[in-house]
């Protein structure tokens, strides 16, 4: 009784729109959390959520945690660094043999 007084007053439009923003909040939560496969997130929680196991497996993978940037795409170097006051004698750096016995 107490639902189908609350469905009188709503419109079906509204229901409509609740019901697909829960469908794929997922999705929505993905995006704003940042993480770095949404459209991974998005095409499972379109395709499989209809399932209940689609939409939860979805929800889980939104709520992790993202995945830090790596060092290339956050525009970082491979190269090693190197302890830049180590120097030789003659303000070059290091040889091999050299650096061996700073160590």
């Amino acid at each position: 009784m107490f639902l189908t007084a609350i469905i009188r007053q709503l419109d079906l439009l509204t229901i409509l729109m609740l019901l697909y923003l829960a469908y794929v909040a997922p999705s929505i939560i993905a995006l704003a959390r940042g993480q770095s496969s949404v459209l991974t997130i998005l095409t499972v929680n379109i395709l499989l959520g209809w399932t209940i196991i689609g939409w939860i497996a979805s929800l889980t993978w939104a709520l992790e945690d993202p995945e830090p940037p790596s060092p290339l795409s956050a525009g970082g170097t491979t190269r090693p660094r190197t302890n830049s006051t180590a120097r030789s004698r003659n303000g070059k750096a290091p040889t091999l043999v050299e650096a061996r016995a700073l160590q």
